[in-house]
């Protein structure tokens, strides 16, 4: 088999302090998430071949709003909590919270793009799943 996988990968990193035998330190303490993951694949060799079937695929694939909606309220709601605990922080944390790095910014950018441009059915593509429709009842089933 062949494999074709993307992501969008975020990672940022900020001042850690740390205790131990030698007393008191600081080390950087990094965070690192990947969104978006696909994978596409096809037999030894055929890969290439497959492009266009693939793009078909991603031209297709549509975002459930609802979910969408859900998800960006929980990151939404783990950014208010992390900005309630900043004052109880320490001042070089509070100053790598309050700055974030030219990268994270068009990552995030990049992450906004991708949710608002990505065919709607792709957290069916993700779960390896597709929407039958019985001809005969009209019912749909994943």
């Amino acid at each position: 088999m062949e494999e074709w996988i993307t992501a969008i990968v975020s990672v940022t990193s900020r001042p850690w302090n740390t205790y131990g035998a030698r007393g008191q330190g600081q080390a950087m303490h990094y965070d690192c998430s990947a969104y978006s993951v696909l994978a596409m694949r096809a037999p030894q060799g055929q890969l290439t071949d497959r492009k266009k079937f693939f793009r078909m695929i991603l031209q297709t694939m549509q975002v459930n709003p609802t979910w969408n909606a859900q998800a960006n309220g929980v990151a939404l709601n783990i950014g208010r909590s992390s900005r309630k605990a900043l004052p109880t922080a320490t001042p070089s944390s509070r100053r790598a919270a309050k700055t974030p790095t030219g990268s994270l910014k068009r990552v995030m950018k990049a992450a906004r793009k991708l949710r608002t441009t990505t065919p709607p059915n792709y957290t069916q593509g993700q779960r390896d799943l597709e929407t039958y429709r019985n001809p005969a009842t009209g019912e749909t089933v994943e």
